[in-house]
C-alpha cells in the first residue's frame, strides 16, 4: 500500500508541476487577482464584477494572500513557482482526502478485486485527477466535502463530528453550491444514521465556526460586514444573473460526462452511477450527492467544473454498483471482463498522462517565455489583434511584469517607441486577421525576427491536414521599427 501510494504522490506532484495555468478564468481572477488586490498590486477597478457585488467568498483569496506573502518573504518571487506550490498543496491534500475516502468505504467491498479497482479509480480516474490539480474553489470545496463526509458518516460521538462539520462548513464557504450537499448529508445523519440531537449540535457547531471564519475573512476583504452567500443567491439564482453567461439543457452534464469519461467506457460509468441510488437508496452517498447533482441540473447555466466535487464519489458509486448488478442479472458479468478492464486501463492511463503533462491554460507557455526573458525590462509589447494578457477587459497581471506596455496595434496605429529598449510583436496565428496583418508587416519590413512559438518548428514536418497550423497559436517577434510600419501616418 505504501509503495503504491508513493507512486501516486509522485504522479500528483508531476501533474502539479506540468499542469500549469487554470481550467477556468474564475480560478485566476476570483482568487489570485483578488489576493493581489489585498496585497496592493491591483486596484478595485481591475477586478471582476463579482467583487463589486460582494458575492464571492474571501477565504480562498485570503489563503492565497497569506501564501504569496510568505513566499515573497522567503525570496520566492517567480509567479510560476508560486502557483506550482498552490497546485501541489491542493493535489497532496486532495490525495490525502481520497485515501481517507478509500479507507472509509473499501471495507464494505467483499470482493478483493473490486477493492483494487476502487483504489485505482479513486486515485487515478483521469478527469478526477485533473480536478485535483487545480487551485480552484471547486477543488477546495471537493476537499471539504469528501473529508467531511468521511468524518461524520458512521460517527455517533466525539471530536470527529465537530471536525467533519468544520470541513463541511469550509466546503460551503469555498463554493456555496456545496450547501445542498451539507444539508442533505445532515438530513441523512438525522433520519438514517439517527444521530442524537446533541451529536447534531456538535456537527452544527463545526459548521458554525466555518461560517464565522468566512464572515470574518469577507469583512477583511471587502472592508465591511457582508453576507456573501446571500448576495450570491440573490444575484445568480433569484435574479438569474448566471443565465447571462449561457443556458444549457437539463441533460448537458450527462453529455459532458460521456465526453470527458472517454466513450464507450464513460457510458458504462454513467450507467453504474445512475443505478447506484436505486441499489442503495439509504446510503449517505445517495442522500448527499444526488441532491447536489440535481441542483446543478435544474439551474440553467452549466459548466462541467461545477460538478468537480461530485466526481470524487463516482469511483465508489461505480464499483459498489457492479456487485449487486452481477448478482441479480448474470448477463452484466461482462462489466468485469478482463479485456474491457485492460482496454480501460490503457485508455485511462493515456488520458492521465496527457493531463499530468499538458498545461491547463494554452497561454502559459507564452507567459513563461515573456516573464523569464523580459521581466524587469522596459519592453513595448504590441498585439496585432488579440492580447494574451486580456480576457473580457480583465488583466492577467499576476504573470506579467508591470513595466510592460500593451497596445492593440490594429486599434491604435499611433505608436511611440521612444524610451523602450525593445519592441515585441505578439501574434495569435489562429486568427486570420492576425495572419494577414503579420504578412503585411513582414512584406513591408524585413526587420522582424521570430523569437518564440508555442510549438517547436520541427513539428511542422508532421503536418497533416493542417493540425500544426491550427495548434501553433502564439508567436513572438522581435521588431526593429522604422518609418515603413511604426509611424503615425501609416494606415493599417
Amino acid at each position: 500500500m505504501k509503495k503504491r501510494l508513493l507512486l501516486w504522490v509522485f504522479l500528483y506532484s508531476a501533474g502539479a508541476w506540468f499542469s500549469t495555468g487554470f481550467h477556468h478564468f474564475d480560478e485566476h481572477f476570483q482568487i489570485i487577482e483578488f489576493a493581489r488586490y489585498k496585497m496592493g498590486f491591483n486596484t478595485a477597478a481591475e477586478l471582476t464584477w463579482e467583487f463589486h457585488e460582494q458575492m464571492r467568498p474571501a477565504l480562498q483569496p485570503a489563503l492565497a494572500c497569506g501564501g504569496l506573502a510568505l513566499m515573497e518573504a522567503v525570496g520566492l518571487h517567480d509567479p510560476f513557482h508560486q502557483m506550482f506550490l498552490f497546485r501541489w498543496l491542493t493535489a497532496l491534500l486532495s490525495l490525502g482526502a481520497a485515501v481517507l475516502f478509500y479507507n472509509k468505504m473499501a471495507p464494505a467491498l467483499t470482493d478483493e478485486n473490486h477493492r483494487k479497482w476502487f483504489w485505482y479509480l479513486n486515485l487515478g480516474l483521469w478527469f478526477l485527477v485533473y480536478s485535483r490539480l487545480r487551485f480552484s474553489s471547486e477543488a477546495w470545496s471537493a476537499l471539504g466535502m469528501l473529508a467531511g463526509f468521511c468524518l461524520v458518516v458512521g460517527q455517533k460521538a466525539g471530536f470527529r463530528l465537530f471536525s467533519g462539520g468544520l470541513l463541511l462548513g469550509l466546503a460551503f464557504i469555498f463554493r456555496f453550491q456545496a450547501g445542498i450537499f451539507v444539508f442533505a448529508l445532515g438530513a441523512w445523519m438525522l433520519f438514517i444514521q439517527k444521530n442524537k440531537m446533541k451529536e447534531l449540535v456538535v456537527t452544527l457547531s463545526g459548521i458554525g465556526v466555518a461560517l464565522l471564519l468566512g464572515m470574518v475573512t469577507d469583512r477583511w476583504f471587502y472592508g465591511e460586514w457582508t453576507f456573501t452567500p446571500w448576495h450570491y443567491l440573490d444575484l445568480n439564482i433569484l435574479q438569474d444573473r448566471a443565465s447571462g453567461f449561457g443556458v444549457s439543457p437539463w441533460y448537458q452534464y450527462f453529455l459532458d460526462f460521456l465526453g470527458f469519461g472517454l466513450p464507450p467506457f464513460s457510458l458504462i460509468l454513467l450507467l453504474l452511477v445512475l443505478v447506484y441510488p436505486f441499489l442503495y437508496p439509504k446510503s449517505a452517498v445517495s442522500w448527499s450527492v444526488v441532491p447536489f447533482v440535481l441542483l446543478h441540473v435544474v439551474v440553467g447555466h452549466k459548466e462541467a467544473r461545477f460538478l468537480f466535487p461530485a466526481v470524487a464519489f463516482v469511483p465508489w458509486m461505480a464499483i459498489a454498483a457492479i456487485g449487486p448488478l452481477r448478482d441479480r442479472w448474470k448477463w452484466t458479468s461482462w462489466l468485469t471482463n478482463s479485456r474491457w478492464a485492460k482496454a480501460f486501463v490503457w485508455v485511462n492511463s493515456l488520458a492521465l498522462l496527457i493531463v499530468l503533462l499538458k498545461p491547463a491554460e494554452a497561454n502559459m507557455g507564452l507567459y513563461k517565455y515573456l516573464y523569464r526573458n523580459y521581466a524587469g525590462t522596459n519592453t513595448l509589447m504590441l498585439g496585432l489583434n488579440d492580447i494574451p494578457y486580456e480576457h473580457e477587459n480583465l488583466q492577467v497581471r499576476f504573470f506579467r511584469d508591470t513595466l510592460w506596455t500593451r497596445q492593440r496595434l490594429d486599434q491604435d496605429p499611433d505608436i511611440d517607441t521612444t524610451g523602450f529598449e525593445r519592441t515585441l510583436v505578439i501574434v495569435n496565428k489562429s486568427l486570420p486577421f492576425d495572419r494577414q496583418l503579420l504578412e503585411r508587416l513582414v512584406g513591408e519590413n524585413e526587420r522582424i525576427s521570430p523569437l518564440y512559438r508555442d510549438m517547436p518548428g520541427w513539428l511542422s514536418l508532421l503536418e497533416y491536414k493542417g493540425w500544426y497550423s491550427r495548434s501553433n497559436k502564439w508567436q513572438v517577434y522581435r521588431y526593429s521599427p522604422d518609418t515603413t510600419f511604426l509611424n503615425r501616418n501609416h494606415p493599417l
